[in-house]
């Protein structure tokens, strides 16, 4: 049987490292593209950022890991009584752990 626990935030400083660096970075390539005059600078910045911004949002919304044992965590959906909504938890097999990431869905039952 696994224990229900509600699934942690992101601590503060974890968020504000992943803003800082997707600015930074994308920025520094900007500012080099402006004082050397380059066009394909102005295109790398521009696909570096996209290139940070995507994979930081897909850290920060798509965990993967435990917060107790760093285990793996797999994905599963739960209804919600007799209604068309779905509650997403995700499963640590290790520590025998429930996470619940308080996401809640509808869902289409034909489907």
């Amino acid at each position: 049987m696994l224990v229900e626990r509600p699934l942690p935030r992101l601590s503060a400083i974890k968020t504000i490292a992943m803003i800082v660096s997707a600015i930074i970075v994308p920025a520094s390539f900007g500012l080099m593209a402006v004082h050397y005059q380059s066009h394909f600078l102005v295109v790398l910045s521009a696909l570096v950022l996209i290139a940070v911004v995507t994979a930081l949002s897909y850290l920060y919304f798509h965990r993967r890991r435990c917060p107790k044992c760093g285990g793996v965590l797999t994905f599963r959906e739960e209804p919600i009584g007799n209604s068309k909504r779905a509650r997403c938890l995700q499963d640590c097999l290790s520590c025998q752990i429930t996470w619940d990431t308080g996401e809640t869905y509808e869902y289409d039952a034909a489907a």
